[in-house]
């Protein structure tokens, strides 16, 4: 028996067959259009592409006109330096976007009549497509000139971004393409810059030298350490080993003639006595004009609470020292001034005679360092000789010369002592001839070196210790100082006593 097979899910007779083959050919013309759509949708030919050194957007741009597809690109994946010069005529927007993004991490798809550009994890180059260029991993320690390792230090690649900075142990480690003629820049605050070119080495050692011109791009306010660059305010800064001066116990008096702007008047010789210091000038007539000193960021105030007028006292303030009289110049790293009176919004009012932010000293990383400084000087007392001065003989010969020529004394009067006193005695007949010439016969041998009464040679000695240094989790610098300075005035002297401590240590990471 021969079965019969029927399709029922196709229309067989009347307008339903009808309807089937107008949707049939309607669906194969859809699809055949799309297709054809898809085949050919970047194979659509640009008459004439000419580009002289245009930027990638610039070619998008132009494509977009010439061809009518929308193309979609991130502004911040485009390198602006990259420059494309292309000649080419009939060619299609395929041949076109592969050369022009030949040698980048670009690339690109379609979506209906929309070109997408997006950055790709590969470098878009037919020699380098399908395989990883072979990376290697270079390493080194940074140290001083003493070969103490130096944290910190920012080692990158010159001409990029890339880059890494060294550890507590001065060490780095950084992974590279294996390129040639790549060059390392090694860069550290108050350090000179270096430039390393890589070779095949994988290990590559630096001693940075110490760089004074590299100070001024940073300033310490006392609060903060900001580079100079992006402070507005009038700053000068100095390095404390610039200015010391030997025989002097006291850093304000180093200052005079260091800092531009700023006045040090020193108003008397006496041992002790401090400088007059003025950096915006006297801009009060009653008030306190005296700066304000900024010691490791603490505000010191001046040793003995005086008023405001017995301040601005050159008997009272000059004589008992100022607010650091107490440090040891020996133990300042820098000093740093600030001029204008934008240092009120850090410290108040009281700031608007201008700031002085002193730095001392800190340990260096590495064992600990024994420094020992000393300064003896010698002073000799004034003489006759020295000065050019008469003696008691030569005095009362000049005064006879002066009689014998009939010189007179018509300004003043001369007082009645010495041979002046003797003569006028005479002339009044108070004393005889022979009296008189005694009396001139003693004056001649009267001679007191009253230079030697009064003053003396002195030898004046400074002697200062220090012990610093500093380890993973503690900085310390300790010093011991003292000072002994005698006056060439008998009776005069001066001594100063330093002792110093300062330790920062980290006792975990969060303490």
């Amino acid at each position: 028996m021969k079965k019969k097979w029927n399709c029922h899910f196709l229309p067989t007779r009347g307008k339903w067959l009808k309807s089937y083959w107008l949707v049939r050919n309607f669906m194969i013309l859809f699809f055949a259009l799309n297709l054809s759509v898809f085949a050919n949708g970047l194979s659509q030919e640009v008459s004439l592409a000419r580009y002289n050194n245009a930027t990638l957007i610039e070619v998008f741009e132009d494509l977009k006109v010439q061809t009518g597809y929308g193309i979609l690109y991130k502004t911040q994946n485009i390198n602006p330096d990259i420059r494309v010069n292309l000649n080419v005529e009939n060619s299609s927007v395929q041949e076109i976007l592969n050369d022009v993004l030949e040698g980048t991490k670009l690339d690109y798809k379609v979506q209906n009549e929309v070109i997408v550009i997006f950055k790709s994890e590969k470098i878009n180059h037919p020699e380098v497509i399908n395989q990883e260029q072979e990376k290697k991993e270079i390493a080194g320690k940074v140290t001083d000139e003493k070969g103490i390792p130096l944290p910190g230090v920012s080692v990158v690649v010159k001409g990029t971004n890339y880059g890494v900075s060294t550890n507590i142990e001065g060490e780095y480690t950084l992974s590279l393409e294996n390129e040639t003629n790549r060059v390392l820049v090694i860069s550290f605050v108050g350090m000179a810059s270096q430039e390393v070119k890589l070779g095949s080495s994988l290990v590559y050692n630096v001693v940075l030298k110490n760089d004074s011109e590299n100070l001024n791009e940073v300033v310490v306010t006392g609060y903060q350490v900001i580079e100079k660059r992006k402070l507005s305010s009038s700053v000068v800064s100095v390095k404390a080993s610039k200015i010391l001066e030997t025989g002097a116990v006291s850093i304000d008096k180093m200052l005079q003639g260091k800092i531009v702007g700023m006045s040090v008047i020193g108003q008397t010789a006496t041992l002790g006595a401090v400088p007059k210091i003025r950096i915006r000038g006297s801009s009060s007539i009653t008030g306190n004009r005296e700066p304000v000193w900024v010691v490791d960021g603490v505000v010191i105030d001046d040793p003995v609470d005086l008023s405001t007028t017995e301040l601005n006292s050159m008997d009272k303030v000059n004589l008992i020292g100022n607010a650091i009289s107490f440090i040891n110049p020996e133990d300042i790293d820098r000093i740093d001034v600030l001029k204008d009176a934008s240092a009120t919004a850090i410290y108040g009012v009281k700031a608007a005679n201008g700031v002085i932010v002193v730095t001392t000293k800190k340990g260096s990383f590495g064992p600990p360092v024994v420094q020992y400084t000393n300064s003896t000087t010698f002073t000799q007392r004034p003489t006759y000789d020295v000065l050019d001065r008469m003696n008691s003989k030569e005095r009362i010969e000049a005064s006879q010369e002066m009689h014998t020529k009939g010189l007179r004394f018509n300004s003043f009067m001369p007082s009645r002592v010495a041979y002046e006193g003797a003569l006028m005695d005479l002339w009044d007949k108070n004393t005889s001839y022979d009296e008189f010439s005694q009396q001139i016969k003693t004056l001649k041998e009267r001679n007191t070196d009253w230079y030697d009464v009064l003053f003396r040679n002195t030898i004046n000695m400074t002697h200062d210790v220090s012990v610093s240094g500093a380890s993973k989790k503690s900085n310390y610098y300790a010093s011991v100082g003292y000072t002994d300075q005698k006056g060439l005035e008998i009776g005069t002297s001066y001594k100063k006593y330093n002792i110093r401590l300062k330790l920062t240590t980290r006792l975990s990471d969060k303490v």
